[in-house]
């Protein structure tokens, strides 16, 4: 913060925010946070009782719901929270996370939530959301938000600046920042309205629908695409040749949707690109034999298709998944 030039009162020694939190009695009108994401050495253990808990404890082997209620805590009756997490917290039910996510939502707290792309960091390339709380949503100082709220899909946006660092542009900061600001009604910042595969303005019942899971894409639905542009890429994909891989790894077995297991190699009119620049990427949960629930009903897959079953699933969204020790998921 001394790089930025920020002065702060961060307390008279180091300390722990969990165990020795030095601004008990501070209640923020403002409050931005960036904490680190995923903790599982925090010490839960010994903070079963602790008063900032209100909608339930923690589990002990990640910190995300505590930063959250922590932040929640400090925050004014007035007071509004902005914090960077873990995509994951959108949507968790390990252990007592669902429960707590379910509370924080039917006391009416969270205001916004925003997806963001992944690569936006230099310690992590995993994608990131925003979660904005509000104490209270008539307060007098924006319209009546109270029983709504807002999702943005920001997942699209940013352009790669080298192979592995994704940034956002002055503009499609603004086109987020201004849709949030629109929404809850700041002088100045235009009319709202929902724009399918973008934003929406969900009541807390279609949350609830929805299982108190706050992914934005759950809500914000498909973009529209005009007829004409459909059929031209639809003309135009199927004008491109394509060649199966005659890899033996690759061919022979069948995933559930009846098309053969294999991979297109490149036709001489496609270019190369990166993965990244065009749908998220990131690394996901491998799950060996020993550790797969064998009477379960969702297939796990690894480089050479189905290998076993299991009763979890370890990603949040159907998509294309491929594991070297077996990935649970499901493939479109």
């Amino acid at each position: 913060m001394a790089i930025r030039g920020i002065d702060a009162n961060l307390g008279g020694q180091n300390a722990d925010s969990f165990h020795n939190d030095l601004h008990k009695d501070l209640r923020a009108d403002f409050l931005l946070a960036n904490p680190p994401f995923n903790m599982s050495d925090w010490g839960g253990q010994r903070l079963k009782k602790d008063a900032r808990w209100k909608h339930g404890i923690p589990p002990v082997n990640n910190a995300n719901y505590a930063w959250i209620q922590h932040f929640i805590h400090h925050l004014a009756p007035n007071g509004i929270a902005g914090f960077v997490m873990a995509n994951g917290s959108m949507s968790t039910n390990t252990a007592s996370e669902g429960e707590i996510r379910k509370g924080i939502i039917e006391a009416d707290l969270v205001d916004c939530m925003i997806a963001l792309p992944g690569q936006l960091f230099y310690t992590t390339q995993i994608p990131v959301c925003l979660w904005f709380v509000a104490r209270n949503k008539k307060n007098g100082k924006f319209r009546n938000r109270r029983g709504h709220t807002l999702f943005i899909d920001a997942r699209k946006m940013g352009t790669l600046i080298d192979r592995i660092h994704r940034d956002l542009s002055d503009e499609e900061i603004d086109k987020i920042a201004t849709t949030y600001h629109a929404w809850r009604g700041e002088p100045g910042a235009g009319d709202y309205e929902d724009v399918p595969g973008f934003c929406k303005s969900a009541t807390t019942d279609e949350i609830k629908e929805h299982g108190y899971v706050l992914t934005p894409g759950r809500y914000v639905g498909a973009a529209e695409i005009e007829e004409t542009e459909f059929l031209l890429k639809r003309r135009w994909l199927n004008s491109q040749p394509r060649c199966m891989s005659s890899s033996p790894k690759l061919t022979g077995s069948k995933p559930p949707s009846g098309r053969i297991w294999g991979c297109w190699a490149m036709a001489s009119e496609w270019t190369p690109t990166i993965v990244g620049s065009f749908c998220p990427f990131a690394y996901g949960k491998g799950l060996p034999e020993k550790k797969r629930n064998t009477n379960g009903n969702i297939k796990v897959y690894g480089s050479n298709g189905p290998v076993g079953v299991h009763d979890q699933p370890l990603v949040d969204e159907p998509g294309i998944v491929i594991g070297r020790k077996g990935t649970v998921g499901a493939i479109p």
